[in-house]
């Protein structure tokens, strides 16, 4: 918190960080919580904690006292691991996944629409939405029942912090929601003999990154 006053004090005070930057490149880093739908009774899953990392690249264009940008990037996600808990003691295939735990990769291709009011003089406030499309994969046994590519739609926001004594360099912490379109377990799944699901199902997730605006 400190370190983000002295970023905000020391800002030059016409600071127009997309306007005067129409490309940015930038990198980001950060921590995400994912949860899968229900599964049916034969066992459930607990929410995962992982990482992602990943670049990107933005185009902005000035809308009156706002900006808007359009951008995409490549994203590695490790979604997280998780553990079943069989809880039918009557269906001896619940049992077989008790304590179980597998891991969740994916590869995540965003595309955004970003909207930045610059009316601020130190910071950049934004809203960002649009969809993602995931490649999935699964640690051991977890990769049969998952699928290939999964469609996903995420919003988003984020403030721009232009970083004192170097210019064009902006770091700017962000929070997102993704919610899957689409399955990520398939339908009837089954695994180590334990049925799952007769229909597929998705997930949500919340992401919590610090983004990094390259000043080339």
């Amino acid at each position: 918190m400190a370190l983000l006053a002295i970023m905000l004090s020391s800002a030059p005070a016409d600071a127009q960080f997309r306007i005067l930057d129409p490309g940015r490149f930038s990198i980001a880093a950060g921590a995400t919580v994912h949860r899968l739908d229900d599964l049916s009774s034969a066992a459930d899953m607990e929410a995962a904690t992982g990482y992602h990392l990943g670049g990107f690249y933005d185009r902005s264009f000035n809308v009156g006292p706002a900006v808007l940008s359009v951008g995409s990037g490549v994203v590695f996600r490790r979604v997280g691991a998780y553990t079943f808990h069989g809880r039918v003691p009557s269906d001896p295939s619940a049992r077989l996944l008790n304590g179980r735990s597998f891991t969740i990769y994916a590869f995540d291709v965003p595309l955004t629409l970003l909207y930045a009011y610059d009316a601020f003089q130190r910071v950049q406030p934004y809203a960002f939405a649009g969809p993602r499309v995931s490649i999935l994969r699964g640690e051991r046994d977890l990769d049969t029942i998952l699928e290939d590519i999964v469609a996903s739609a995420q919003v988003g926001i984020g403030v721009d912090v232009p970083v004192p004594g170097v210019s064009g360099l902006v770091v700017a912490p962000e929070m997102s929601y993704a919610r899957d379109l689409s399955n990520v377990v398939k339908e009837n799944a089954s695994l180590r003999f334990a049925r799952l699901t007769d229909d597929g199902f998705g997930g949500s997730s919340v992401a919590l990154r610090l983004r990094i605006y390259l000043p080339f």
